[in-house]
């Protein structure tokens, strides 16, 4: 088996393991209820773009967060976005989002809405934004 079967094969037999030893203690339902979500949460995408900004255009860049930000998560395949400010440097700021699989981050990064917010967001950046997808290990 790979690919997602086999994934989701490994992950049963861990939630199960757990569930064995003790570890767990759900019914019947709770427990197939858990296998789910920890088998969807294994497969999920979080992509992580980190973006250096012009001091300048902080505020602007706060502005137009909160103005996709509720579009973006109502996107189809979006389970999340979140943003982020790096605690040293005030001027970088990183996006983390979460997706159902790759196929619904590509479907929304070619998207009309996607090419439109991102190109009001990069006549702010001071360096070139640094971008990543992960899923778990």
């Amino acid at each position: 088996m790979t690919g997602t079967g086999a994934a989701r094969q490994t992950l049963g037999a861990s939630v199960v393991g757990e569930f064995c030893r003790g570890a767990l203690s759900l019914s019947a339902t709770e427990d197939n209820e858990h296998i789910l979500r920890k088998t969807r949460e294994a497969l999920v995408i979080t992509r992580i773009v980190r973006m250096t900004f012009d001091p300048a255009h902080i505020a602007d860049f706060e502005a137009l967060f909160q103005e996709v930000s509720e579009h973006i998560r109502a996107t189809d395949g979006c389970h999340s976005v979140l943003l982020l400010r790096d605690v040293r440097y005030p001027n970088v700021m990183s996006t983390i989002s979460q997706w159902e699989d790759l196929d619904a981050l590509a479907a929304y990064r070619r998207s009309a809405f996607f090419e439109k917010t991102w190109s009001r967001t990069r006549q702010m950046f001071a360096a070139p934004p640094e971008a990543a997808s992960y899923k778990s290990a």
